[in-house]
């Protein structure tokens, strides 16, 4: 009997556990607004419910079904809803766990995005995200990608990944969002929040170079820096050699009008005038 017992006890240690009931996580079609082409919208959510649904014991529920959903529940003004109580009654209507919303905003030179998760059982947002975006519009699907870590991370721990410059000349300044974080060569910049960033780098006799990059939690983002060194000018077509040349032209004129004036007696004021116009003209 003993022996059966612990066989037994063998086997239900080698049955999986239980698995943890599974998440549902509603993700509402992305908001376009100040011009922002619509289509970037939607891409912005199937890249939302992508990387939500990639996640383990996450179901997502997409917009089509959701739109389905609120129909059957004669709840379809609730779609364009932005405020957490008003998200959080659509949560409920799905039965979701999880209720995400995205919005982006074209501005004059680059893109607001902003993505919240909202708990219909609290009616409180459990996490929000804003970013400014000045790089190109295709890049804002790895922003959002990342803007999923800052508000649904799956991991205790600071929010942070690292930047690595590459190709930069030695003893240029290094940038981050106008933060000067380092003198090339630098190695990696660590303890960078993850999101969109600006990277500058500058030196003297080299055109800044600057990139909009994309920081990942945990991992690290390489920059290639190609940096254009300025024309040099030759001396005569600098601005200091023209300002020297007038100081020396003008004293040329001022001695000779003073050696004319202090010659002989005879000498009258129109000769005096003549023979400062020879200097100049070489004479006539």
């Amino acid at each position: 009997m003993q022996r059966v017992l612990v066989l037994a006890a063998a086997l239900v240690g080698l049955v999986p556990a239980v698995a943890q009931a599974e998440q549902r996580i509603a993700v509402l079609e992305t908001t376009v607004e100040g011009g922002a082409d619509p289509v970037v919208g939607s891409q912005v959510t199937a890249r939302l419910a992508e990387v939500l649904g990639a996640r383990p014991g996450v179901k997502v529920i997409a917009p089509d079904d959701i739109r389905a959903l609120l129909e059957q529940e004669a709840n379809l003004q609730m779609m364009g809803c932005d405020d957490d109580s008003c998200l959080a009654e659509i949560g409920g209507a799905l039965g979701a766990d999880l209720l995400v919303k995205s919005r982006v905003t074209k501005l004059e030179k680059a893109f607001a995005v902003s993505l919240s998760a909202v708990d219909p059982n609290r009616a409180a947002a459990v996490g929000r995200s804003s970013q400014t975006w000045g790089g190109e519009s295709i890049a804002l699907l790895e922003l959002v990608s990342a803007m999923v870590e800052v508000v649904l991370p799956e991991a205790p721990g600071p929010v942070v990944g690292a930047i690595e410059l590459t190709g930069a000349e030695e003893g240029s300044q290094i940038l981050v969002d106008d933060q000067v974080r380092g003198t090339v060569p630098a190695g990696q910049m660590g303890n960078i929040p993850v999101g969109g960033h600006l990277v500058r780098v500058v030196k003297d006799g080299y055109k800044p170079a600057e990139r909009w990059v994309v920081v990942r939690r945990g991992r690290t983002t390489t920059v290639a820096a190609q940096q254009e060194a300025l024309e040099s000018k030759p001396f005569y077509a600098t601005w200091w050699f023209w300002t020297i040349a007038g100081v020396a032209v003008a004293g040329a004129a001022a001695g000779t009008a003073v050696a004319l004036s202090s010659g002989s007696d005879s000498a009258t004021g129109v000769n005096v005038s003549a023979n400062a116009d020879s200097a100049f003209t070489g004479g006539r």
